[in-house]
């Protein structure tokens, strides 16, 4: 299954070398997880930040399956005051 990966801030660095944009398609078997995409893409397990889904947030640990044509962003988490 391929899934749409959008990188934001400090993720952009974890984006395969051909990617345009800060996008790319990232094909993983059927079944896979959020954390399984996660390790495909290198990001290590302490690169803390807020993922979405489809519009819909995550936590970053979500073993959620994940199903082809997901459209999967990841951003730096913002702290305010």
């Amino acid at each position: 299954m391929q899934v749409e990966v959008k990188m934001f801030m400090k993720f952009r660095k974890y984006l395969p070398p051909d990617s345009k944009n800060d996008m790319a398609v990232i094909t993983l078997e059927e079944g896979a997880t959020l954390l399984d995409l996660r390790a495909a893409l290198g990001i290590p397990p302490d690169e803390h930040g807020g993922t979405v889904i489809d519009g819909v947030a995550y936590p970053e640990d979500s073993v959620h399956k994940l199903k082809d044509g997901d459209s999967v962003g990841f951003f730096a988490s913002v702290a305010g005051g």
